[in-house]
């Protein structure tokens, strides 16, 4: 088996900012389904993005650069360590 990520599935728009959008919905999607911390694995430039996700709904993000293109980052419910 190859180390790293496999594509699971291959969307037919391949753009980033559909990726982007992809990536986003579906940790806003946990944010508000979930109330236990959980941890993701994020582009690099999303950073910022999820960052104002996490503010808006209420969650505490803590970053791990893996690599310069990615982050893992591990959200708790704010005040919840």
């Amino acid at each position: 088996m190859a180390e790293g990520h496999e594509l699971v599935l291959a969307f037919r728009d391949q753009s980033p900012s559909f990726a982007h959008g992809f990536t986003c919905g579906r940790i806003w999607h946990q944010m508000r389904e979930r109330s236990a911390p959980f941890s993701e694995t994020i582009l690099t430039e999303l950073r910022e993005d999820v960052i104002a996700m996490a503010t808006a709904a209420g969650w505490v993000e803590e970053f791990i650069e893996l690599s310069p293109e990615w982050l893992r980052v591990t959200f708790m419910r704010d005040g919840h360590s």
